[in-house]
């Protein structure tokens, strides 16, 4: 049984970077302007996420009760959780600069123009610039949701520790 969740995992881990490699090479094509994309489409794909990862691995985390599951040898436990602490300084840096240059977010299409919540009109490359912002605030959160939840196997609910 133990190879069978060992593999599983190995698996589960392997799709977890293939989708997180999509979803960073998607937003450096829709940084460079490449391919379209906007804030409804990154949310969507967060709830993708999570509906694919989130069961497999809350099921992992329930039949890991013995601490038996392993990251995989090519993979330092030490760089996963620098990866999600990253990602987490990431999502709040992002978030920082949202709120100091768009506090009066979301911009919303009115007419020929687009207006804040404060009634401030913007120029149509202003109302893009703040569409990728917050497409790029969107994905750091989507990196950061798949890496908490293929880590949700090890975390020990009674000493509230990760055991990776």
């Amino acid at each position: 049984m133990n190879d069978k969740l060992q593999n599983l995992y190995r698996i589960n881990l392997l799709a977890a970077f293939v989708v997180g490699g999509i979803i960073l090479l998607y937003f450096a094509l829709y940084s460079l302007s490449l391919v379209q994309a906007d804030s409804r489409s990154a949310l969507l794909a967060t709830f993708i996420i999570l509906a694919l990862f989130l069961p497999i691995n809350l099921y992992l985390k329930a039949k890991n009760r013995n601490h038996q599951l392993r990251i995989p040898n090519y993979i330092q436990p030490n760089v996963l959780k620098a990866l999600t602490i990253l990602a987490a300084i990431l999502c709040a840096i992002v978030l920082a600069y949202g709120f100091q240059v768009y506090p009066h977010a979301p911009i919303q299409p009115d007419g020929e123009f687009f207006i804040d919540k404060s009634g401030a009109m913007y120029s149509y490359a202003e109302f893009r610039t703040f569409q990728k912002w917050e497409v790029g605030y969107l994905t750091s959160w989507n990196i950061l949701a798949l890496l908490i939840v293929v880590s949700l196997p090890f975390y020990d609910r009674t000493t509230k520790k990760w055991r990776l």
